[in-house]
This record gives structure tokens, C-alpha cells and sequence, in this order.
């Protein structure tokens, strides 16, 4: 069994005997029994079930069902971490979606299944914390066009991670912690390379900046960033409830741009490697 073979082995070479010493007792106690099915097949409503199965069958305090979630979340990411479950990444599609959308924070955990069809997204809501509310600003709400680019990381994600409702869960079915995925993930990925961390709303600013060196109108980016403007005459210019063709031409030219340094980079890599 995956977790007895493996994650059990490396918490207890990761954490302090005390915290594995935790984490081997609460396995035996109240997951090792109930989880039956291979680890590839369990999803997030699986999860839940399960969960409800143990506060059923136990007296559990909220402390303690808090460390059993916090135990599976642990269990999962570091299967996807070493390979042992395939698929998307859920921090390497945020990060996809992060940077070719522009979406702020709370718009990111805001999206449902229901928001994404090919070559879309439509932006609806913004989640902070537990509150779920509109998108800031007049024209918060409305459609950002999606690079085929995109699409395939959002369609591999889709059919892999098999989401229930949010876009980005976690592992109870709720809107996905966004710093959890920083501190598990983004930030070990990062440590000792020469990029830094710089919060999600940088990839927003970089959409705009790079849409900007592309030769994009300032007025076409304001379009795909939903940015309120206090100028009436831009705003009558600007289509708040479709992708328009601008929004599409200019996100094209992005994707062209980026597809043409990838085959530069393969076609270098091949001229050293002859």
C-alpha cells in the first residue's frame, strides 16, 4: 500500500518523531481500515464520504479531524509530488490559468465547472476565505478568452483531478486553499532557483505588461483584465459579456510569442546536444 510503503517512510525521515509518531497513530486508527480502493481511484467525494464515516463511527474533536485532513492532504500531494499519481498538477494549472488569464485571487477560487467551456472562461464570483461575493468592480464579471494552450492543461486537469464543483477544490470539495498550494508546492519548487515568489497578483500584472509589449492597446488589455475605468468614453468601447475579437486577436499574438521561444529553446538544445 502506497502509504504504508512510502509516505509513511518519508514522514518519519521529514518531521520530528513526535509529529510522525501522530501521523502513524492516526492511520492505524482511522484511515488504514476504510481506504480500500487504490489510491488512483480516490477522488474528492470519496474523501468526504470517508470523513463522515470516521466522525461517525468516533467521537472525534474538531482538532483532531482537522490533523486526519490534514494527514490525507499530505498523503495526496506527496503521490503527486514523486509521480505516483499522474495527471495535472493543481498548482501547475493554477499557475497556467493565473498567467494567461490575469484572474485575481478570489476570482480563481470563485470558478465552477460551469464557468470553464473551451476557449472561455467567465468570471462570475470571488471567494475570500469562506465569503463568496462579486468579482471587484463594475466590470468584474464577465468572459476571458482561453488559449488552446491553455485549453489542453485545463482539459488534461479536468479529466484527471475530476473536480465536483469549484475549478480548484481542495481536498474536501471547497474552494482550494491558494497559499496551502504556495507553501506545499510553489515555494519548495522555487527554493534555491533564481525566481522568486511574488504573490498571485503578479501574474496578473505580468499578463498586462507582456500583452503590452506584444503592441496591445491598452484599452483591448483593460478588456481582458475587466478593469474598472473612470474615462465614460472607454467604457462604451469596451464588450463586457463576450470575448471579443481584440480580446482573442491579442491573447493569439501572446500564445504565437510563446510558442516560437519554446521552439527556439528545443531547436538550441538540439543543435548542443549534436
Amino acid at each position: 500500500m502506497f502509504v504504508e510503503e512510502h509516505y509513511l517512510p518519508y514522514a518519519k525521515e521529514q518531521n520530528r518523531p513526535s509529529t510522525y509518531n501522530g501521523y502513524y497513530k492516526m492511520w492505524g486508527a482511522y484511515l488504514k481500515n476504510r481506504m480500500k480502493m487504490p489510491l488512483r481511484d480516490f477522488r474528492t467525494v470519496d474523501c468526504e464520504a470517508l470523513l463522515r464515516l470516521v466522525v461517525r463511527k468516533r467521537d472525534l474533536s474538531t482538532r483532531t479531524l482537522a490533523h486526519i485532513k490534514h494527514l490525507l492532504s499530505g498523503i495526496f500531494r506527496y503521490a503527486l509530488r514523486i509521480g505516483f499519481l499522474n495527471g495535472a498538477n493543481p498548482a501547475r494549472t493554477l499557475v497556467a490559468v493565473a498567467g494567461f488569464t490575469g484572474l485575481r485571487r478570489g476570482e480563481l477560487r470563485g470558478l465552477e465547472i460551469g464557468d470553464y467551456k473551451a476557449g472561455v472562461l467567465t468570471v462570475q464570483r470571488s471567494i475570500w476565505r469562506k465569503s463568496v461575493g462579486e468579482p471587484k468592480g463594475k466590470r468584474g464579471k464577465g468572459a476571458v478568452p482561453v488559449i488552446p494552450w491553455l485549453e489542453k492543461i485545463l482539459e488534461l486537469y479536468l479529466l484527471t483531478m475530476k473536480p465536483q464543483r469549484y475549478l480548484f477544490e481542495g481536498l474536501l470539495g471547497g474552494p482550494i486553499n491558494l497559499e496551502h498550494i504556495v507553501g506545499s508546492t510553489i515555494a519548495p519548487a522555487l527554493k534555491g532557483q533564481e525566481v522568486r515568489w511574488r504573490g498571485w497578483h503578479a501574474f496578473r500584472r505580468g499578463l498586462a505588461t507582456n500583452l503590452h509589449q506584444l503592441g496591445v492597446a491598452d484599452i483591448v488589455i483593460q478588456a481582458i483584465l475587466r478593469h474598472s475605468n473612470v474615462a465614460v468614453t472607454r467604457d462604451a468601447y469596451i464588450i463586457r459579456d463576450a470575448v471579443d475579437s481584440q480580446s482573442l486577436a491579442a491573447m493569439e499574438a501572446l500564445e504565437k510569442r510563446l510558442c516560437n521561444y519554446h521552439a527556439t529553446e528545443v531547436a538550441g538544445r538540439e543543435d548542443q546536444s549534436s
